[in-house]
């Protein structure tokens, strides 16, 4: 049983404790999270800051610097937002299980979806690794190349590899659920997102058999979307705009 004197104790401690971890979590989440610095002013109440810093802790974000990326040749701002629907793809491909060779493989991706496909950057918002690490690829605000006709209304986070026989790593698939809520928490993704997977789109075989079966039993997962569309051979270049293109 605490005495009085415990109590008394024990609060200075406490405040002290939640006084670092505000202050850490600002110089973390400005490191390695696009656009939070912005966030984090005098202008939003101390309650956000709370539910950015508890939402989007443990993540080991890789910003675009940190993985060697290219500038992108051009960019488009979201035209929706917060997003009604997060998607999920896999790239197929070799896995990948640290830092280094996660980045090789982000660089990789980057250089076919800009120079075999012609598109204007990495297609996802954010890749995964089975590190359990966060790679920004298009971030939060900017219109992808991920999912044939909802590229300017939804995120996408692709697993770095081929998911049809098993799943990502325990670390990678927990990324997911803490993205998510990161992306809630920042007013991305909206509180009522559906979860989808890339063939609830587009006739695709993406994110795997064993992910996406995963998926579907995730709390908001939502089914096949109504602008479905089917086309049997992607196209290597973009005959229209690069942000209204698919990923394989």
């Amino acid at each position: 049983m605490l005495t009085g004197c415990s109590m008394m104790t024990r609060e200075p401690d406490m405040a002290r404790i939640l006084l670092s971890a505000f202050l850490l979590s600002g110089i973390i989440l400005q490191n390695v999270t696009p656009g939070l610095a912005s966030l984090w002013g005098p202008q939003w109440m101390p309650a956000y800051k709370i539910r950015v810093m508890l939402a989007c802790s443990g993540i080991q974000f890789v910003p675009r610097s940190g993985w060697g990326a290219r500038l992108p040749k051009n960019q488009e701002p979201l035209k929706v937002q917060p997003v009604p629907r997060f998607i999920v793809h896999h790239t197929e491909g070799p896995e990948c299980f640290n830092y280094w060779t996660c980045s090789e493989r982000m660089r990789h991706w980057q250089n076919f979806h800009m120079d075999t496909r012609g598109w204007d950057d990495l297609g996802y918002s954010f890749l995964i690794g089975g590190d359990g690490r966060v790679y920004v690829a298009r971030g939060w605000d900017r219109t992808g190349a991920h999912t044939k006709a909802h590229n300017s209304d939804a995120l996408a986070a692709a697993f770095i590899g081929d998911f049809s026989r098993h799943l990502p790593t325990p670390r990678a698939a927990w990324a997911l659920h803490r993205l998510l809520q990161c992306g809630v928490a920042l007013g991305k993704i909206s509180p009522r997102y559906t979860l989808h997977g890339h063939r609830d789109a587009n006739c695709r075989t993406c994110p795997g058999d064993a992910l996406y079966a995963y998926i579907r039993r995730w709390k908001h997962y939502g089914g096949r979307l109504q602008k479905y569309i089917c086309e049997t051979t992607p196209p290597t270049r973009q005959p229209m705009s690069k942000s209204q293109s698919m990923v394989a």
